[in-house]
C-alpha cells in the first residue's frame, strides 16, 4: 500500500478494514492453491509442458477451476492412495521373502496383506470374519425365537429337527463326554412336546439346534441389544506371531524359493487355524474344559496356565492356540537368547563407557529433552491418579459386595423354592476334602420379596424391597451387622416382637438412658479411635436441660425411662430411607422416626406356581428398631430386613397340602446363603471348585426328594453362584468404566511418545557432526543407537521418577485437595458424599500399578527414540562430516 492517503483510511478504518483485508488474502490463497492444483499438478502434467496463463485468462478462468479443485484434488489423493497402498505391498513382500522382482514382491505383499486382514478381523468379529468367505451367521433368527416364544421340540422346522436326531445319536454313543446327565437329557430331546424353553439352562443345546456358531449372541439377547461375538485374543497372538518375519529367518533361509515357500506355509498354517477355530462344531455341551476331564501333561504343556489363566473361560481351540503361540514365543525368546549369547561371547570383558558418558551429557546439555521429561511425569502422574482412583472404586465395590452376600449364593427367585433347611443341614457337616475340615463354616436361608413401607406419624410411604432373615445367623454369614447404628451403640437390636424404648429427664434434668443404654454406650465410645471418639461426643454432647441429642432418635421424655406400647415385630431399615445423607458423609435424623416408632409393611404372597395370590395384601405392623448402612446407594435406599419366620408366613410360604393330596410340602425360601471355612471363600478359583462340589451336593439332594410338580419345578430353577457372579453385571460396568478410562488417558499419553520422537529427531539432526565424529574413531553402529536409546531410557527413568512421586502424593492428598478446592469455590467439588455411595474419593494406590505404570514409561520413552536412534547408527562417517 504506497499511497499515504490509503494507508491512512485502511489504519482509521481499521474495523471495518482489518477483517475485509483477511477474507481477500484468504480467498487470493484458495484461488491460489486452485490453480496449483487444477493448472500445475493436473493439466500442465496431462500437457507435458508448464502452461502459463495472462492475468486476463486468470480470472476468466478463476470459477471453473475453483469448481474444479475438489474433484482434482479428489483424484490425486485417490492416486496417491493407491500408489501408497502398491509401494506397501510391495515393501511387506521384500520384508517377508525379499522376492527380487516388484511384481513377486506385491503379490507376497498382497496375500500377507488379506490374510493378515482377515484373521485379525475374524479375531476381533468372528461373525463379520465369517460373513467375508461366504459363511455368515445362520438361525439367529430361530435362536431368538425359541427362547423368547413357546415352541416345542416337534414344531422345529426340518434342518433343526435333523440336527437335533443328531444330537441324540451322539447323546447315545458318547453319554458323559457330552453332558454329565446324557440320560436326562436324552429323554427330554426325543420328546416332541417338550418346550424348548425348558433348556435355557443348556444354550449350547439350543444353539446346536438352530446351527448358531458358539461365537456369536444375537441382538435380541444381549444386554445392550448389538449382537456380539467372542473377542478371540489368543488366536489373534498366534497369528501375529507367525504374521511377523522373525529376525535370523533369511540366514537360515537363504533362496528367494525357500522363502517364499514359507511364507506360503506361514499363511496357510495361519488361515486354516482361524478357518477350524470359527467352523468347530462342540461334539461337547462343555465346550471348555472340565476338571475331571484333565491329566497332569494338560499342565506341563500349556503356557498360559502357567501364567495362571483359568482355563474354564476358553473354548478348547482357542487354547490351543493361545497356547501354540506362547510356545512359538518361548521358542523364539530362547532362539533369541543363544544369537544374542553368541554375538556377545567374542566381546566379553570390560564395557566401553561412552553410551552411559554420552547419554548422561546430553540429558544434562539439551534443554529441549526436558519437555520430553515433562511430557513422561504428567502422562505417568496422570495413568497412576486414574489407575488408583478408579481401581481404589471398583475394589470398595467388590469387597461390599462380597461383604453383603456371602461366598456362595443359592437363588430361587421370588417364588421361593422347599426343602431349604434340610440341605442347610447337609452341607454343614461335609468334610472339604482338600482340607479335611469343614466346608461351610455358616448358611442361612433368606426370603426375598417387594412392598409398601408407611410411617402413619407422617403418612411417608416408599417402595422397598423385604428381605426375611434370621439376624443372628445372618451377620454371621456377612458383614450386616458392622453399621447398624443403635446395635454398635446400645444394643438390643433384635427382630422379635418388642415395646418401643423412651427416655426421661432425672432431678437435674439430665438425659436417662433407658435400661443399660449407658453402659453399652460407653463401651462403644472406648472401643473407638481417640480422633473418632472426640467426633463422636462433640456430635452428640449434652446439656442439662437439652431434650434427646442422640445418639439417633429416642421417643420423650417421659416421667422415667422406660419401654411402652403393643410389641410388635421389629424391623431393620435401610439409612437413607429414613435419614438425609449430609454433604459431609453424615446423616441428619428426624424426630419423626425415634427407635421402636410403628410403621406398616404391606407385602404381596405368591402361590407355589408363581402367581400373586388373590387374597388381599397383609398389611402387619412392626417396629423400626434400627437402620442399616452397607455404602451402596441402591441397597441403602431400598431395603428392609424382618425376621425370617414373620415374612414366611406373611408370606404363604410355609407348609401347604400338596396337588397329589399326598402330605404337605416343603416351607419355601428364596435364597440361601452361604459362608465357606476361612480362607476358602478368598480365593477365585478355589471358590469356583466349592460352588462346583455343592452343586453336586444339591443334584444328589434332589435326586432324593419326593416332590410334587410344582416342587420340581421350583427345584430345578435353583441355581448356586459365587458372590463375584451375583454381582458380575454391577462390577463388570464399573470395571468397564475404568478399562474405558485407561483407553482414553491411555491414547492421551501417545502424545508423549511422538513428543519424544520429534525431539531426538531434532537432536540427531543437530549432532550429525558428532555422530561422525563417534564412528570415525571406532564407534559401531550399536553403539551410537545405544547411546540415542540410552537418552530416551534416561528420559524415561526421571520421567517416571517424578511421575510417580507426583501422582503417589497427589492420590493420598486427593481429598485435601478437593477440600481446597471446594473452599475457593464450592461448585469445584467433583465429589460429594451426598451423591455417591462412599463418604471420600479413594486415595489408596498399589506398588504393582505404579511399577507397571512406570516400566511401561521407560518402554514407551526407549520406543520414541527408537526410530531417531537406528537412524543415527546407519549414518557413515564420511556423509556426516562431509556436509560439516
Amino acid at each position: 500500500m504506497h499511497s499515504p492517503i490509503l494507508r491512512i483510511l485502511f489504519i482509521a478504518l481499521a474495523p471495518l478494514t482489518v477483517p475485509l483485508y483477511l477474507l481477500f488474502l484468504a480467498a487470493t490463497n484458495l484461488l491460489g492453491g486452485a490453480f496449483y492444483i487444477v493448472i500445475e499438478a493436473t493439466a500442465s502434467r496431462l500437457a507435458q509442458r508448464p502452461i502459463s496463463l495472462s492475468k486476463g485468462r486468470m480470472a476468466l478462468l478463476a470459477v471453473p477451476v475453483l469448481m474444479a479443485a475438489p474433484v482434482a484434488m479428489a483424484v490425486h489423493l485417490v492416486i496417491w492412495f493407491v500408489k501408497l497402498v502398491g509401494a506397501s505391498l510391495i515393501w511387506i513382500g521384500h520384508w517377508q521373502c525379499s522376492v527380487r522382482t516388484r511384481s513377486g514382491a506385491f503379490f507376497a505383499g498382497t496375500a500377507w496383506s488379506l490374510v493378515a486382514l482377515w484373521t485379525t478381523l475374524t479375531c476381533l468379529n468372528a461373525a463379520m470374519g465369517s460373513a467375508w468367505i461366504g459363511r455368515p451367521v445362520r438361525g439367529a433368527d430361530l435362536f431368538v425365537e425359541v427362547l423368547t416364544r413357546p415352541r416345542t421340540l416337534g414344531s422345529l422346522p426340518p434342518v433343526a429337527q435333523e440336527r437335533r436326531r443328531q444330537l441324540i445319536r451322539e447323546l447315545g454313543q458318547h453319554r458323559e463326554a457330552v453332558h454329565k446327565q446324557w440320560d436326562v437329557l436324552k429323554t427330554a430331546l426325543e420328546d416332541d412336546e417338550a418346550m424348548v424353553r425348558w433348556f435355557h439352562d443348556e444354550p449350547e443345546v439350543v444353539r446346536k439346534l438352530c446351527g448358531v456358531p458358539w461365537y456369536f449372541t444375537p441382538a435380541d439377547l444381549a444386554e445392550d441389544g448389538v449382537d456380539h461375538s467372542v473377542l478371540l485374543l489368543g488366536p489373534l497372538f498366534f497369528v501375529w506371531l507367525l504374521l511377523i518375519r522373525w529376525p535370523g529367518t533369511f540366514a537360515l533361509l537363504r533362496s528367494a524359493s525357500l522363502r517364499t515357500a514359507w511364507l506360503a506355509v506361514r499363511l496357510m498354517v495361519i488361515a486354516a487355524a482361524i478357518w477350524a477355530l470359527i467352523a468347530w462344531v462342540p461334539l461337547t455341551n462343555y465346550y471348555s474344559f472340565r476338571p475331571d476331564q484333565l491329566s497332569w501333561t494338560f499342565g506341563i504343556f500349556s503356557p498360559a496356565q502357567w501364567l495362571g489363566l483359568d482355563y474354564s473361560t476358553w473354548v478348547r481351540p482357542e487354547w490351543y492356540l493361545f497356547n501354540a503361540g506362547l510356545w512359538i514365543a518361548i521358542v523364539m525368546l530362547l532362539a533369541y537368547l543363544w544369537r544374542l549369547a553368541w554375538r556377545v561371547a567374542p566381546f566379553l570383558g570390560w564395557p566401553r563407557y561412552y553410551v552411559a558418558f554420552l547419554a548422561a551429557r546430553l540429558l544434562q546439555r539439551k534443554r529441549i529433552a526436558f519437555f520430553s521429561v515433562g511430557a513422561v511425569t504428567l502422562c505417568v502422574a496422570m495413568m497412576i491418579i486414574v489407575i488408583s482412583v478408579m481401581g481404589g472404586f471398583v475394589d470398595s465395590i467388590r469387597t461390599r459386595a462380597h461383604g453383603l452376600l456371602g461366598d456362595l449364593v443359592m437363588d430361587g427367585g421370588l417364588q421361593g423354592f422347599p426343602y431349604y433347611q434340610e440341605f442347610i443341614d447337609r452341607i454343614s457337616k461335609i468334610t472339604d476334602p482338600e482340607t479335611g475340615g469343614p466346608l461351610v463354616h455358616q448358611a442361612t436361608p433368606l426370603i426375598h420379596s417387594y412392598g409398601i413401607l408407611q410411617f402413619p406419624v407422617n403418612k411417608k410411604t416408599a417402595a422397598v424391597r423385604i428381605w426375611g432373615i434370621r439376624l443372628d445367623e445372618y451377620v454371621r454369614v456377612n458383614e450386616f451387622g458392622k453399621d447398624l447404628f443403635y446395635q454398635n451403640r446400645f444394643g438390643g437390636t433384635t427382630l422379635a416382637r418388642q415395646m418401643q424404648p423412651t427416655y426421661g429427664l432425672d432431678e437435674r434434668g439430665n438425659v436417662a438412658f433407658p435400661a443399660d443404654y449407658n453402659r453399652r454406650y460407653q463401651e462403644y465410645l472406648d472401643r473407638l479411635s481417640l480422633e473418632e471418639r472426640e467426633k463422636e461426643i462433640k456430635q452428640f454432647q449434652r446439656e442439662p436441660g437439652d431434650f434427646w441429642m442422640g445418639p439417633g432418635v429416642l421417643k420423650g421424655p417421659t416421667t422415667q425411662p422406660a419401654f411402652e406400647g403393643k410389641e410388635f415385630p421389629g424391623v431393620i431399615i435401610g439409612r437413607s430411607i429414613i435419614a438425609q445423607r449430609t454433604p459431609a458423609g453424615d446423616y441428619r435424623r428426624s424426630d419423626y422416626y425415634p427407635r421402636g416408632e410403628p410403621c406398616m409393611l404391606t407385602v404381596l404372597p405368591m402361590t407355589r406356581g408363581g402367581d400373586i395370590s388373590p387374597e388381599p395384601p397383609p398389611k402387619p405392623t412392626f417396629r423400626y428398631v434400627d437402620d442399616s448402612r452397607t455404602g451402596i446407594h441402591e441397597i441403602d435406599s431400598m431395603n428392609c430386613y424382618v425376621d425370617f419366620d414373620e415374612l414366611q408366613r406373611l408370606l404363604s410360604m410355609g407348609p401347604q397340602q400338596r396337588t397329589d393330596g399326598e402330605g404337605m410340602s416343603g416351607a419355601r425360601c428364596s435364597q440361601i446363603q452361604i459362608k465357606l471355612t476361612s480362607p476358602l471363600g478368598d480365593d477365585r478359583v478355589i471358590l469356583g471348585r466349592k460352588k462346583d462340589l455343592l452343586l453336586e451336593e444339591w443334584e444328589k439332594f434332589c435326586d432324593a426328594l419326593p416332590m410334587d410338580r410344582f416342587e420340581y419345578d421350583m427345584i430345578r430353577k435353583v441355581d448356586i453362584q459365587t458372590w463375584e457372579e451375583m454381582q458380575a453385571s454391577y462390577i463388570s460396568a464399573i470395571e468397564k468404566e475404568k478399562f474405558l478410562v485407561l483407553i482414553m488417558f491411555g491414547v492421551i499419553s501417545i502424545v508423549a511418545v511422538f513428543l519424544i520422537l520429534c525431539i531426538f529427531y531434532m537432536i540427531v539432526q543437530e549432532k550429525t557432526r558428532d555422530i561422525g565424529i563417534i564412528k570415525s574413531i571406532g564407534g559401531s553402529a550399536e553403539g551410537v543407537a545405544a547411546v540415542f536409546l540410552a537418552y530416551g531410557g534416561a528420559i524415561g527413568l526421571v520421567g517416571c521418577l517424578l511421575g510417580s512421586l507426583l501422582g503417589i502424593v497427589f492420590v493420598e492428598h486427593i481429598n485435601d485437595v478437593q477440600d481446597w478446592l471446594a473452599r475457593i469455590n464450592p461448585a469445584w467439588r467433583v465429589w460429594s458424599p451426598e451423591t455417591y455411595s462412599f463418604d471420600k474419593i479413594p486415595d489408596v494406590w498399589k506398588w504393582s500399578e505404579v511399577i507397571w505404570i512406570s516400566i511401561l514409561a521407560v518402554v514407551a520413552s526407549i520406543a520414541g527414540a527408537a526410530a531417531p536412534a537406528i537412524r543415527a547408527g546407519r549414518s557413515w562417517p564420511v556423509e556426516t562430516l562431509r556436509y560439516e
